[in-house]
């Protein structure tokens, strides 16, 4: 079975409204009608009462004790008020109309109720259609006479009066609901055109590949215009995210070329059979080198990956003097010529021994590449306020300050020239770490020269 289209489904929505509006008008209004027309029915049988009330006050005896029918009309097609004058046993003694061969006998539950004044009743009478009824009592004392008086008419009076009524507005109701849903169709439509062109848009774009393509601007301020600016925003960060894909391939490309283009050659190198002794193992020792950046960048690119899918790190206690100890140990025999000025109190935090460990020693590493032999290096750690705080400097040349807040994006150098086989990742991985333990990392430049990055870290309860 085919689903209605959107479109389809909104305009029979609004068709159903005004169908149901149109119904309840028609409703309210024949109602008003048939209840004017019961009040005015039920004002004629009380005038026709009045006039068989006056003759019988001058009817002789024997016109009050004898039945007598004039004229009478056939109740079962006749439309017309009857009257009849009843005596006190509930006997018709006059009527102007019979049915089923007899003037109609009134309920006496109605008679009832007329002794005491007068009564209003619709009931059917020998199971035909329903009649208005209205009783009253009269009396001659005297004669010694006394009874009712009754008159009635038949619905279909008021049936007949209607149908008039009933056949306009069904006419007129099935036209304003044509009309709701024509109308319906093409507010729909128009409503609509706007998530059309989205949809357009939007699979151009799908087919093309051009995320820098934006959607035409509406200018309603209303869910369309939400929608078109919230797809807008989407496309801005697809192209944002393509870009940085786009760019990071090249870096990464880029940064291996190098190194193996160096082991190329150096093995080529080594395959000259007049290669002396020396040399051959100079070119062995450089293919190693480089072997071993492009190990280190290999796993830089593969933590990247880790944080790019969302990989959460582990959370347990950790000692962070007891790791920041660790990486200066190791740090002290890969730069033997650089002076540490470290102060560690006692701090734990909760994450990932291995991320903090790797995360220290890509600041340490920063450092002793913007310190030249001799020079110091500073690592401070503390902790309050529920804060763990951990501070590494160098006496190096400081930052730019055009690259403070690019220093920490993938494959960026502030200055290439001064690093020694990095490729501009080990920032980006700290910050990422940082974050992922609910923390944040910052870098500013000391008054006295050289860089300060600033790690902070909840700290453990």
């Amino acid at each position: 079975m085919r689903i209605l289209s959107l479109r389809a489904r909104v305009a029979l929505f609004g068709g159903l409204i005004v169908f149901g509006a149109v119904f309840a008008f028609a409703e309210f209004l024949l109602g008003l009608v048939q209840l004017g027309q019961g009040n005015q029915t039920n004002k004629g049988l009380k005038t026709r009462a009045d006039a068989v009330s006056a003759w019988v006050t001058t009817a002789t005896p024997d016109q009050l004790r004898g039945q007598q029918y004039l004229a009478p009309a056939d109740l079962s097609s006749s439309t017309d008020v009857f009257a009849e004058v009843l005596d006190s046993d509930g006997r018709v003694v006059f009527s102007t109309g019979i049915l089923n061969g007899s003037p109609p006998a009134p309920p006496a539950s109605l008679l009832k109720a007329a002794a005491k004044s007068e009564a209003y009743d619709y009931l059917r009478l020998s199971g035909k259609d329903p009649f208005y009824l209205y009783s009253r009592p009269w009396s001659r004392p005297e004669l010694g006479l006394a009874g009712y008086v009754l008159t009635g008419q038949s619905w279909r009076a008021q049936r007949d009066s209607t149908r008039g009524l009933q056949g306009f507005l069904f006419v007129a109701g099935g036209i304003a609901v044509l009309l709701g849903l024509f109308a319906s169709w093409v507010v729909a439509g128009r409503a609509l055109q706007p998530l059309k062109t989205v949809a357009a848009t939007a699979d151009e774009i799908r087919t093309t590949r051009d995320f820098r393509r934006r959607l035409p601007g509406t200018e309603t301020k209303g869910e369309v215009g939400s929608l078109t600016a919230s797809f807008n925003g989407m496309l801005g960060a697809l192209q944002d995210a393509f870009d940085f894909q786009r760019r990071f391939i090249a870096d990464a490309s880029h940064e291996l070329r190098t190194p193996l283009t160096s082991i190329r050659t150096n093995a080529a190198l080594l395959q000259r059979a007049d290669l002396s002794p020396s040399d051959r193992t100079e070119a062995a020792g450089d293919i190693a080198a480089e072997a071993e950046r492009m190990s280190r960048l290999v796993e830089d690119l593969l933590t990247l990956a880790r944080a790019d899918a969302g990989v959460r790190l582990e959370q347990n206690a950790v000692a962070l003097d007891q790791v920041a100890g660790e990486a200066l140990r190791h740090f002290r025999l890969l730069n033997p010529d650089r002076r540490l000025n470290e102060e560690l109190l006692p701090t734990a935090v909760v994450g990932d021994r291995d991320a903090i460990l790797q995360l220290i020693s890509i600041l340490l590493d920063n450092a002793a590449k913007h310190t030249a032999a001799g020079g110091q290096v500073g690592v401070e750690l503390g902790a309050s306020e529920g804060t763990a705080r951990l501070v590494v400097t160098d006496d190096g040349d400081g930052i730019p300050a055009s690259d403070l807040d690019r220093i920490f994006e993938r494959f960026y150098q502030a200055d290439p020239s001064r690093y020694r086989g990095g490729a501009g990742l080990g920032l980006s991985i700290a910050r990422w770490i940082a974050s992922e333990h609910g923390g944040s990392i910052s870098a500013a430049n000391r008054p006295e020269g050289g860089a300060r990055f600033e790690v902070l870290l909840p700290a453990a309860p």
